[in-house]
């Protein structure tokens, strides 16, 4: 019962979760934005790129790309990025890349650039704080173990030389 309760405090304590079947699945607009600047640098507009990343992409990344191709080719890209919320910042980059005629697989690159490394840099603060959110779990679960197999026999000894007070004697 008590491993029980620690374990538990443990995987409070440390934010684990359990994995969680999703029903639908999520849009990927690293994915999708990768895909655009790879359809950008074969040399297709911007609109034949997302065309293209749309059959390339998973199907509900596919889904929203369709949904903005078709948004920015009737709208433009600004419309398509007030509408698609899953692929706006990259239709936002490609919107003001169009508009003031700044070339936009560069500046394409150059957003996803920030994105990776904004995540990088996220992960890696997570990563670093994995020795402190474990330090519990640790001392909880490892520790009394440890103490136990060390000090455990010699206290044993010296429990069973007191409870027979005649082994002392000489």
């Amino acid at each position: 019962m008590t491993t029980a309760l620690v374990l538990a405090a443990a995987v409070l304590w440390t934010g684990a979760t359990l994995p969680r079947r999703r029903s639908v699945e999520p849009v990927d607009a690293s994915l999708a934005g990768r895909l655009v600047l790879l359809g950008l640098r074969a040399g297709l507009s911007a609109h034949g790129a997302l065309a293209e990343a749309s059959r390339l992409a998973p199907p509900s990344t596919a889904k929203a790309i369709r949904s903005a191709a078709h948004l920015a080719a009737v709208d433009g890209f600004d419309a398509a990025a007030d509408r698609v919320d899953d692929l706006r910042p990259i239709l936002r980059v490609i919107a003001r890349a169009v508009d003031v005629g700044a070339p936009v697989t560069a500046e394409l690159a150059a957003h996803l650039g920030d994105v990776a490394r904004e995540d990088h840099q996220r992960r890696l603060a997570r990563a670093k704080s994995l020795p402190v959110r474990l330090a519990i779990p640790l001392t909880l679960l490892v520790l009394p173990g440890v103490v136990l197999l060390t000090v455990g026999p010699s206290l044993l000894g010296s429990l069973t030389d007191l409870a027979d007070p005649g082994s002392l004697l000489p």
